[in-house]
């Protein structure tokens, strides 16, 4: 098991709750908001849910593993963080409304080749179902970007913050 520190948050897959162990599902609503301390996260292959703004303007978190198993990311869950790049397992079915948005140091989200509903294509998020651009990485090094023929729809702030274009 990887030790914790201040600066490393290892959320365990069970915990104690009124004298039970109880397995770990889900971080919750504004579980970690606005630490300005967490720099690493490890998450358990047992969370399905990252919930409502988890882990917004955790400004120093720049290491991030999502394990297989998480469903849904929900509602501004990383908004602010310093992540540089982001991989998204197969398992993922769901993501809220600007999940990784303000990340201004992200430069690419790449996606597991089995996830059926989303897909990384030159490191932008695509969502299959929608056909649509679900996030721009806002620190991606490119000035110039073009939108494949495929695409369809544009998400709500897609677009926003990059730094370069």
């Amino acid at each position: 098991m990887e030790l914790a520190s201040p600066t490393n948050l290892v959320i365990p897959p069970y915990a104690y709750v009124d004298g039970a162990l109880c397995k770990v599902t889900a971080i919750g609503f504004q579980a970690f908001f606005t630490n300005r301390v967490i720099e690493r996260v490890t998450i358990p292959d047992t969370v399905t849910v990252i919930g409502v703004s988890a882990f917004s303007y955790c400004i120093k978190l720049a290491d991030l593993y999502i394990p297989d198993g998480v469903t849904l990311i929900d509602n501004y869950a990383f908004t602010w963080a310093a992540i540089t790049s982001l991989e998204l397992p197969a398992s993922i079915t769901d993501m809220g409304f600007s999940t990784f948005s303000h990340c201004l140091n992200l430069k690419e989200i790449n996606v597991d080749s089995n996830n059926k509903i989303y897909t990384s294509l030159e490191g932008v998020l695509i969502n299959n179902v929608t056909h649509g651009i679900f996030q721009y990485p806002a620190g991606k090094d490119a000035n110039a970007y073009t939108i494949p023929d495929s695409i369809t729809r544009v998400r709500h702030y897609a677009f926003l913050m990059p730094l370069n274009l």
